[in-house]
């Protein structure tokens, strides 16, 4: 085999389809109304995905009102625009997406938990264990669904791994190795630039939650480099 040529499979070797598996998520029973807060860079992926999946966003709020203005006329026209989060959870909403970072986010979470609004919280959910379960805790008590965009978990490939993993096609699982490259040039001259954890708290924040969901109870060891 040639060096241009090389790769993890050689030249005639049969290919073996890979099982079929329930990996995707279900499907919804109706389209959802979504409400948005926080309308900074990630956003921007939050409403691409909305909008490709046939999603209903009808408001957008920001402190910035030309923010979420700018927003609703590249991808949902018809959505309210506010900087009053109020009027987003006033919406009749199924979700309501919360993106700013976890300081800025904490008052809107408590805020959407008293609404009775389900809330999908980017991560990371909080900036110490103990306001995060606090937060848990309060929506459950409340009755308020409440879930954290940890979306490495949910890639396509690593939910079929999952699902692998849990319909016992590779045994027990005792150990995780995970090698993922990422350009993080994107953060220089922003507010993320000045956090020195920040390869933790945006990037190895998925794949510890990956591998948790890997493996049964807690690991014993965890090595990172």
């Amino acid at each position: 085999m040639s060096e241009a040529n090389y790769s993890l499979s050689g030249d005639g070797v049969a290919q073996i389809a890979a099982p079929e598996l329930a990996y995707l998520p279900p499907s919804l029973p109706r389209t959802p109304r979504i409400g948005l807060i926080g309308c900074g860079g990630i956003s921007e992926t939050h409403l691409e995905a909305y909008r490709a999946a046939g999603y209903e966003v009808v408001a957008l709020g920001d402190r910035t009102l030309s923010k979420a203005q700018a927003r609703a006329a590249a991808f949902f026209p018809d959505a309210v625009c506010t900087t009053d989060p109020a009027e987003v959870l006033a919406q009749n909403l199924d979700a309501v997406d919360l993106t700013p970072h976890p300081a800025d986010r904490l008052g809107l979470i408590e805020q959407a938990i008293d609404a009775g609004v389900p809330i999908l919280s980017q991560k990371p959910l909080a900036d110490d264990l103990d306001t995060a379960r606090r937060l848990v805790e309060r929506a459950a008590a409340a009755g308020v669904p409440f879930a954290v965009n940890q979306n490495g978990r949910f890639a396509p490939h690593l939910a079929w791994l999952r699902s692998a993993v849990n319909e016992g096609l590779v045994g027990e699982v005792n150990a995780v190795r995970v090698t993922i490259a990422w350009d993080h040039n994107w953060v220089a001259g922003t507010r993320f630039d000045e956090d020195p954890d920040l390869l933790l708290l945006d990037f190895g924040i998925h794949w510890f939650d990956l591998v948790a969901s890997l493996i049964p109870g807690l690991p014993t060891e965890v090595h990172a480099a």
